[in-house]
């Protein structure tokens, strides 16, 4: 009788270990989600960040909607006159759970190009919207702005940031970085 009293407390702390266990791991997993989703911008990137960016590539191989976007991410390079270069320009950058990646800035003859691919990192999939797309100097000060027009993307897809411009008249070594905001009616 004595042994049995000792067998079912042990396995009643056994379960509550158990179970103290999968609590911490299950919310520490949803914390390092959160992690990612705000620190994608830095440099040093977890192993984590670099598999979820992996998959992205694996994503867009397959998506016919985006892929003359990313043809034109890749071909800009043989077109454009010129470029920017800044680190927070072409960097991936968190914009409300989208990342902007794959970002170039660049001169085409008397238009500037800027073209993204945007993924979609949220668990929600995101309505078209109008975007405006600020470009800033190394002081945080508002160069100029353009709209940009973004079609639905589902969750764990991308799709393409693209505006041609006329109104940036100024050298793209000017822009240090850029901020994204939804454009209100």
């Amino acid at each position: 009788m004595k042994n049995k009293k000792v067998l079912i407390v042990v396995s009643i702390v056994l379960v509550i270990i158990l179970c103290i266990l999968s609590y911490h791991i299950f919310f520490n997993k949803k914390d390092t989600e959160t992690d990612i989703n705000n620190n994608v911008n830095t440099s040093e990137q977890t192993e984590w960040e670099k598999h979820c960016l992996s998959k992205m590539d694996d994503i867009m191989a397959n998506n016919e909607f985006i892929r003359p976007g990313l043809e034109l991410i890749e071909n800009v390079q043989e077109e454009a006159s010129e470029f920017c270069n800044s680190e927070n320009v072409i960097n991936n950058k968190n914009v409300d759970g989208l990342i902007y990646r794959k970002t170039k800035l660049c001169r085409m003859g008397d238009e500037v190009l800027f073209i993204a691919e945007v993924y979609n990192y949220t668990y929600e999939d995101v309505d078209a919207k109008v975007n405006e797309v600020v470009f800033l100097d190394k002081d945080k000060n508002e160069l100029a702005s353009i709209v940009v027009h973004m079609n639905p993307i589902k969750s764990a897809e991308s799709g393409i940031a693209l505006k041609f411009t006329k109104d940036i008249d100024f050298s793209l070594d000017e822009i240090k970085d850029y901020e994204v905001r939804e454009k209100l009616s």
